[in-house]
């Protein structure tokens, strides 16, 4: 069977598709919750509806459940993201074309350009042609190898350390957790948060 014959190289397959969907639909949260402009609000809102449509797709498609994935069934799958990724250009662009040179919004403008690069990575990932034991063509120059989030509980805010290798996924996740309370510091990988937390890094104040 020409595709991914393991369970291991679909979870990868999976994770390489959703990452840059998790930083779509993570800073289009956000910039809904921070709209006041009612025509930005809707652009933002059809392209978290649009992230939201390629989220259920990659699901069905690629479950947790799903050991292989045939070729033929990836490139249907990758021209059914087709659809709803264009819709996020056209939202994107429509929202770039909001921007005021008399009154910038460099933060506003640095997000809308972020979701649109992910949007245009979600349709980069391919299989690879030979053993299935080969990495995935990567969708960025960061190396995927999931991250986590390690949070302490604690009444009101809380210390949260993210660990992640993908830088972006560290900033969206640092800047969603500090807008609710949280004291936040990030490590780009297992052995940096381990190593912090040996140097007294402790996750409860």
């Amino acid at each position: 069977m020409t595709g991914l014959t393991t369970p291991e190289s679909v979870a990868e397959l999976r994770h390489e598709l959703r990452t840059p969907l998790n930083l779509i639909i993570g800073y289009c949260e956000m910039l809904v919750e921070d709209a006041t402009d009612a025509a930005r609000r809707s652009a933002l809102e059809r392209t978290l509806a649009a992230g939201r449509d390629i989220l259920e797709r990659i699901n069905a498609a690629v479950p947790p459940t799903r050991g292989e994935i045939t070729e033929v069934e990836f490139t249907a799958l990758r021209n059914g993201l087709r659809e709803p990724q264009q819709r996020i250009v056209a939202a994107t662009s429509e929202l770039l074309a909001t921007l005021d040179d008399a009154d910038p919004d460099p933060q506003f403008e640095r997000d809308v350009r972020r979701i649109r690069s992910s949007a245009e990575r979600l349709l980069t990932v391919e299989l690879p042609h030979h053993d299935d034991r080969a990495r995935l063509t990567r969708t960025g120059d960061q190396p995927a190898v999931g991250g986590a989030a390690v949070a302490a509980a604690a009444a009101g805010g809380a210390r949260i350390l993210v660990v992640d290798d993908i830088e972006d996924n560290r900033a969206v996740l640092e800047r969603r957790l500090r807008r609710q309370g949280h004291d936040v510091v990030c490590a780009a990988g297992g052995h940096a948060a381990l190593a912090m937390l040996a140097r007294g890094y402790k996750l409860r104040h």
